[in-house]
């Protein structure tokens, strides 16, 4: 409960945050009433744009992460394989072990595209 409290403290925090940026203006004071009155919020509130539409964007930003991991979650298991190799060390004479290898190389790096997509997403 309390860490859920702290996290509601922390997006309140992050809304004043991104009202009050919202709200500046390169207009300076004394003039920013006929800035209100003639131009478009675009024109002189450059961070209008920027923040219009915050929450959904951040909501479809989730999404895209988690369908990423969905995506690389079913990639790897599909093209990552078990590969016996043998080893000729003074421990394991002639003992053979399993390794898990993608089935080529274009697998292999398709799955780390993905995943530096995914923390890219995420990070």
């Amino acid at each position: 409960a309390k860490a859920f409290i702290q996290l509601c403290g922390e997006a309140h925090s992050e809304s004043k945050h991104i009202r009050q940026l919202s709200r500046f203006s390169v207009v300076p004071a004394r003039c920013l009433r006929l800035a209100r009155r003639h131009l478009p919020d675009s024109a002189h509130r450059p961070f209008q744009i920027f923040l219009a539409n915050d929450a959904r964007m951040m909501q479809r930003l989730l999404h895209i992460a988690l369908l990423l991991g969905l995506a690389i979650a079913l990639h790897v298991s599909t093209f990552l394989v078990p590969e016996e190799t043998l080893e000729d060390s003074p421990d394991h004479s002639s003992g053979s072990h399993k390794e898990t290898v993608f089935s080529s190389s274009l697998t292999e790096k398709v799955a780390f595209s993905m995943g530096g997509v995914y923390f890219a997403c995420t990070g």
